[in-house]
């Protein structure tokens, strides 16, 4: 987990099974709009003790949500209230998520020096890498 400590810059053109994914999610045109602008990304994770701060800026626009391992925790992002729950496995951080009546998991993790995201919703899974900065 202190592998993915930092700040990271999303790839341009890293991200892989957009449209499978959006599409088995059920995501409305407008919101994918939304996302697809969403490429200028960039996230930064600290820890104090056993407390995470995640900071994701997309676009110019900063969301803050702070949580500690295997323990459920609720954010407002675009509009919409997401459940979380992380927990680490294998040098992971493994992630369950509930929006609108539906659920994704996501697994981050660190191979060479990028930071690897898989998000996965009805049987489809969306990739994307990330490059420390």
């Amino acid at each position: 987990m202190d592998s993915m400590l930092g700040s990271w810059k999303m790839v341009a053109g890293s991200v892989e099974g957009f449209d499978e994914f959006c599409d088995a999610m059920k995501i409305p045109e407008p919101m994918r709009q939304k996302m697809r602008e969403g490429q200028d990304y960039s996230v930064t994770l600290t820890r104090d003790g056993d407390t995470y701060t995640s900071v994701r800026e997309v676009n110019g626009k900063t969301e803050t949500f702070v949580f500690k391992l295997n323990e459920w925790f609720t954010v407002t992002t675009d509009g919409r209230e997401v459940k979380s729950l992380f927990k680490v496995d294998g040098g992971k951080l493994l992630g369950d998520h509930e929006t609108n009546g539906q659920k994704t998991s996501s697994a981050r993790y660190v191979q060479g020096d990028k930071l690897l995201t898989e998000t996965t919703g009805n049987g489809k899974t969306m990739k994307a890498s990330f490059q420390r900065v």
